[in-house]
């Protein structure tokens, strides 16, 4: 015997209690929004907000170079949204704009004004990667100077800065063997930089975070109390049922979550 269609209505309204499995299923459903037929618009207007909205519900939408239909990101949206402009959603970025992109889940797209919450994992990027003998410190002249090149001439790709041609990259080296840009990654893993806007050919621009991020998310430096509630209540939302170890997953950087599972609890 099947449990009864439960009422969407009530479902919403839970805060605790036991759920049937078709509750939780279709609560789970309910939560990352997908139990609407989409409705696409061709109003640029609409969809940038609708676009807004929909990443401030998932809390962040990850990243992928990969393109085989479509990139990852363009899919997770157009199967909520429908069809929309990809470069309405670029927009969203550019002249102080509400999105910009971080390691929420893996690489990421979020909403500008949750940046202070990523405060705790710009140090501890710091702390992990920049220690003695690291490469960092083997080159911090380097990443000096392209930090003076964004502060004289604002926004910059990789491709403004000069490969090394006296020797062939390993098929390893995810950087093309171009320290500049390993360094522009560094950078924006700890905070001084953030991505602009992206170029076609999905390349990143970055800019300085001072330049990008407006007050007052850029100086609110959040504790870890409230970073834990934020990114738990952030992860209920977009999730519906999860568990303590879901819900710290759900926003992770470099294979570890932001918080704990205890600190989710």
């Amino acid at each position: 015997m099947t449990d009864p269609a439960p009422d969407r209505a009530a479902i919403a309204e839970i805060a605790g209690g036991t759920l049937t499995r078709r509750e939780a299923r279709e609560l789970a459903v309910i939560a990352s929004r997908l139990d609407r037929r989409p409705r696409p618009s061709r109003d640029a207007g609409v969809q940038r907000a609708r676009l807004h909205e929909m990443i401030r519900a998932l809390g962040c939408v990850q990243l992928d170079t990969i393109s085989v239909i479509s990139r990852s990101h363009e899919t997770v949206l157009w199967s909520r949204l429908g069809q929309y402009d990809p470069r309405v959603l670029n927009a969203l970025y550019a002249n102080g704009g509400v999105l910009t992109e971080y390691w929420a889940h893996a690489a990421a797209i979020i909403p500008i004004e949750t940046f202070p919450f990523y405060r705790g994992s710009m140090a501890d990027y710091v702390a992990k990667y920049e220690a003695a003998g690291s490469w960092a410190e083997a080159n911090q002249d380097l990443m000096t100077a392209i930090h003076q090149r964004f502060r004289d001439e604002g926004e910059l790709a990789s491709r403004h800065f000069e490969r090394h041609e006296d020797r062939r990259p390993e098929a390893w080296e995810w950087y093309g063997g171009k320290p500049a840009r390993q360094a522009l990654q560094h950078l924006w893993s700890r905070g001084d930089l953030m991505v602009a806007r992206r170029e076609s050919g999905f390349q990143r621009v970055y800019d300085l975070t001072e330049r990008l991020i407006p007050e007052p998310h850029f100086s609110h430096e959040p504790t870890q109390a409230e970073r834990a509630r934020f990114f738990t209540h952030s992860a209920l939302r977009a999730l519906g049922v999860t568990n303590p170890a879901w819900a710290a997953d759900y926003f992770r950087s470099w294979a570890r979550p932001h918080i704990r599972p205890a600190e989710s609890q």
